[in-house]
């Protein structure tokens, strides 16, 4: 270097290797999504997938190949923050309709307005907004040309059959769908349509998400999607056990401060995810973590693995105490978040499950 370039100044850049991995993986997504675009051309189109292989971004090629064609189109999901994430990345038009399900459907034309009260909770969305729903659904005035629904195993047969009596006759009647039937976290019935009933079905097969280490282990473990030959690596998947909430509180707080103070991590790319609302707002208040509506203000990301659905963190903490219950498909769904460092602060059972008990580190 002094031979070559006496003059350089060499400085070290923490995001470099993310920034590196996040490149490598979107070229690798964009490739695989590109062959499924053109199923458009279908009236009834379901795609199944793992986590990580880009069905959000399929979902939203269909929803903006459909807009620049001129039509009214409607790309919606369940999660909010996934929601938000798809409107943010797509135009302002009131041609295109993108949203979480419950935030779509209460503001169609026509439909009577429903009081949503600050303490609203699942009992509230699967039952009084489910109910309203039902009940007014015959007054909605608006359609589509196109529907595309993210994450379509998160929805009730009665919440398609509702979207898809939007559709327009007279239009394409598009009705597009992406699904992982591993991540099903709310059980409401839905079942793949049959290609016996004019569906068109595919497969995305490869995890464009997550690096190396962390696309093999999902695949080990979890029966996740095969890992990119050609990812890049990772930052290091990492376990320390914890049993009790003092416990994981204390070496959440350690983990954060080694990724962000030494690491040099970006705090709003760093996402602790837990199994329970009572860690959930522990961390808050101890750490002083955000939802993530928050995560505008350069903190850490803490969320329940049901909220973060369909999103991607640089790095993941996931962490669990022995009072949690954490399933295949949440463990499934939280390591799935991790685009090139994860870490676990479980107890030893959840360990075993990724096979990480024995030496703290994948194997």
């Amino acid at each position: 270097m002094q031979l070559l370039r006496p003059d350089a100044d060499l400085q070290w850049d923490p995001e470099s290797r993310s920034r590196l991995a996040h490149a490598r993986l979107e070229q690798l997504c964009g490739d695989q999504v590109r062959a499924l675009e053109r199923l458009d051309a279908n009236r009834k189109v379901v795609v199944t997938a793992g986590a990580g292989t880009g069905k959000t971004c399929l979902a939203m090629a269909w929803a903006r190949r459909a807009f620049v064609r001129g039509e009214r189109v409607l790309l919606t999901c369940y999660n909010d923050p996934l929601g938000g994430e798809m409107r943010a990345r797509l135009p302002e038009n009131e041609r295109l309709i993108v949203g979480s399900f419950f935030d779509v459907a209460l503001m169609m034309e026509g439909l009577p307005s429903l009081e949503i009260p600050e303490s609203a909770d699942r009992h509230f969305w699967d039952n009084i907004a489910v109910g309203h729903l039902h009940s007014n659904w015959r007054l909605v005035t608006q359609r589509f040309d196109t529907i595309v629904i993210d994450e379509t195993q998160d929805f009730s047969p009665a919440w398609i059959a509702q979207l898809q009596a939007l559709l327009d006759p007279t239009g394409p009647h598009r009705l597009l769908m992406v699904a992982d039937e591993s991540q099903s976290l709310y059980p409401r019935g839905f079942a793949l349509p049959s290609i016996d009933e004019g569906w068109t079905r595919c497969e995305l097969v490869n995890n464009c998400r997550n690096t190396f280490e962390i696309a093999s282990m999902l695949r080990r473990h979890l029966n996740g999607a095969p890992a990119p030959l050609r990812g890049p690596e990772s930052a290091g998947i990492h376990w320390v056990e914890a049993n009790t909430i003092d416990e994981v509180s204390e070496l959440v707080g350690e983990e954060i401060d080694r990724i962000i103070d030494f690491e040099g991590h970006d705090p709003t790319r760093v996402l602790v995810a837990t199994f329970s609302t009572v860690l959930r707002d522990r961390f808050r208040e101890d750490l002083a973590f955000v939802p993530w509506e928050g995560g505008e203000s350069r903190t850490v990301i803490c969320e329940n693995v049901h909220r973060v659905k369909g999103l991607e963190f640089d790095c993941v903490v996931l962490s669990a105490s022995t009072e949690d219950t954490a399933t295949d498909a949440l463990l499934y769904v939280g390591a799935s978040r991790a685009v090139a460092g994860l870490t676990l602060i479980t107890p030893r059972a959840i360990a075993a499950r990724l096979g990480l008990e024995s030496s703290g580190s994948w194997r």
